[in-house]
């Protein structure tokens, strides 16, 4: 193992990660990850390679593990977006009545929310858990800071603005196209377009009265 080179450890760790049943020898794996993906580059291809596995296991809570080891340590807003429909796959599996709380995961992309400031990180997470929480409550307040970020309120640059006005459009329209039957996605994401929209719409009267 000492002899491998950080690229043949980190497949080795993913795959140990992907393939363990048991969810603290998985942990274990995934904090060997983290004392390899010492650079953007490694992180970028721990995501990459953890987001492809998730796709090909059955089990919910291994999905649910290595996606949020993406979100959490290595996932940029391109890779966090690529992750959101595998997430909320996962969850539905894991509760298929979906009247769970989902906290575990709901704490997490929280503290993610927290860590990462910029506009298109926030937006993504939101969204996510918008999509996880089943609490209706939760899920409107989730809503309205996707859409409040969405918006671009607070930006002062307008072409900045304008990019991420776009941004909170493709993500939802993206992952609508995901949504096959599924009512409660369908639904969620429908709401969040339109509140999206009405920001957008308020935001763009107040800065016409200025």
């Amino acid at each position: 193992m000492e002899k491998l080179d950080a690229y043949d450890k980190l497949e080795i760790f993913c795959l140990q990660a992907a393939l363990t049943p048991c969810q603290y020898f998985r942990l274990i794996n995934i904090g060997n990850i983290a004392k390899y993906a010492t650079n953007d580059v490694l992180g970028h291809e721990v995501a990459s390679k953890l987001l492809a596995l998730s796709q090909d296991i059955s089990d919910p809570q291994t999905k649910i593990d290595l996606l949020l080891t993406v979100f959490m340590r290595y996932g940029d807003p391109d890779m966090m977006q690529r992750a959101i429909p595998i997430l909320y796959d996962a969850v539905k599996e894991r509760d298929p009545s979906q009247n769970g709380s989902n906290e575990d995961v709901l704490k997490f992309l929280e503290v993610v929310a927290q860590q990462n400031k910029d506009e298109r990180s926030q937006i993504t997470l939101y969204l996510a858990l918008a999509l996880v929480t089943n609490n209706e409550h939760s899920r409107e307040d989730y809503l309205r800071k996707f859409a409040l970020i969405g918006a671009g309120k607070n930006i002062r640059d307008e072409a900045t603005r304008l990019n991420i006005r776009d941004e909170a459009k493709r993500l939802v329209e993206r992952i609508a196209r995901t949504a096959k039957d599924d009512p409660v996605l369908v639904l969620v994401l429908n709401l969040a377009g339109k509140n999206l929209a009405g920001e957008i719409g308020r935001a763009t009267a107040d800065i016409t009265k200025r």
